[in-house]
C-alpha cells in the first residue's frame, strides 16, 4: 500500500511517505524537515513567530542551502550557494506574482502572469520562449456575497509546434475535454 503514516513525537509530528521519506512537523503543524532511510536531512528555517513565520532557507546536512528573501511578506528571491543560479520575483499593487526570472550563469529567462482584476485569478503565463497558457473562469458569489473563480478553460500555445486545450466546464460534473 502507497499510504501515508502519521505518527505523534513529543515535540510534534512525523508523516512517512512511501519511499519512505520522513516529513517532521512542529505542534503547530509547521514542517521543520524531511528525512529517508539513508539518513540524508533537509531542515526547513523560519524566521518570525507562528503564525505569521518566513521560511528563510532549507539547508542540507552538509551544510549547502537554499536562502528566500522577502520584502513586505512577499518572497522577492531564492539564492543558492551558486552566485551563478537564482531566481527573483516581482509583483503589481494587488499584491499577485507579474513574473519570475531565473538566472544562470548561461542566461536569464523570465516567465510573466497575468491577472484578472475581479479574484486575481491567474489568466495568462508566457515563459521567454513565448509559449502561453491562457486561462478561463466562470465566476460565481456564493452565500456570504464572495465572487468565487472556478478555471473553466486552459490553452496552452507554444513555438513548439503544439497547442493543447482542457475544457473544465463540467467542474467534475461529468468530462472535461483535452483537445
Amino acid at each position: 500500500e502507497r499510504n501515508l503514516v502519521l505518527d505523534a513525537l513529543p515535540a510534534g509530528y512525523r508523516v512517512t511517505a512511501p519511499g519512505p521519506l520522513y516529513y517532521q512537523f512542529d505542534t503547530n503543524g509547521l514542517w521543520q524537515s524531511v528525512s529517508n532511510l539513508c539518513g540524508t536531512i533537509l531542515t526547513l528555517n523560519y524566521a518570525g513567530d507562528y503564525p505569521t513565520q518566513e521560511l528563510t532557507s532549507v539547508q542540507h546536512m552538509n551544510g549547502q542551502q537554499i536562502d528566500f528573501a522577502y520584502a513586505d511578506g512577499l518572497i522577492q528571491s531564492v539564492l543558492t550557494p551558486s552566485n551563478t543560479l537564482y531566481v527573483t520575483f516581482a509583483y503589481n499593487g494587488s499584491r499577485d506574482l507579474t513574473s519570475a526570472t531565473r538566472f544562470t550563469a548561461a542566461e536569464s529567462t523570465t516567465c510573466a502572469y497575468t491577472y484578472d482584476g475581479l479574484t486575481h485569478s491567474m489568466i495568462q503565463r508566457e515563459n521567454s520562449a513565448g509559449d502561453v497558457t491562457s486561462l478561463s473562469y466562470v465566476y460565481e458569489t456564493n452565500g456570504a456575497g464572495q465572487v468565487l473563480s472556478y478555471c473553466s478553460n486552459m490553452a496552452i500555445t507554444t513555438n513548439n509546434f503544439y497547442q493543447t486545450a482542457v475544457d473544465y466546464s463540467a467542474r467534475g460534473n461529468g468530462t472535461s475535454v483535452l483537445s
